[in-house]
């Protein structure tokens, strides 16, 4: 059976050179510029200036899985990071520094998995390049 397009699966997810793919149930890098809009006194007259991006990743998955145990031992620190959405030939990659918040979740419901789900701010802008 043929993937379904725009499926998302088989993402690469490297922090500092380890695959943790395969643990992860979320992984989502966005950015927000924020927009400054200046009204001018003629109709539709509009100065618009737009800021540099402050991009985050967010990572979500079971608290039992190395992904946590390392992002555990990386908290209140720095990480490197390799993000594929795609596997594959010729994929967009994004490539940054994204700091580990203190304070991550810790335990959870009787009955139910045990999860995480945590925003890394990235330092500066992600490296875009494509996959060899």
């Amino acid at each position: 059976m043929a993937d379904t397009p725009g499926l998302f699966k088989y993402a690469v997810i490297e922090i500092d050179d380890v695959d943790y793919a395969e643990w992860a149930t979320t992984a989502l890098l966005t950015g927000e510029a924020p927009v400054q809009t200046l009204r001018t006194l003629v109709p539709d007259g509009a100065i618009v200036d737009t800021d540099s991006a402050a991009y985050t990743f967010q990572l979500a998955g079971p608290q039992s899985s190395p992904l946590y145990a390392a992002l555990l031992a990386a908290e209140g620190g720095e990480v490197e990071v390799v993000f594929q959405a795609e596997h594959g030939t010729g994929k967009a990659v994004r490539t940054f520094t994204a700091k580990v918040p203190e304070g991550l979740p810790f335990g959870g419901q009787q009955g139910a998995f045990r999860t995480f789900d945590v925003s890394l701010p990235v330092s500066g802008s992600p490296a875009r390049s494509v996959s060899a």
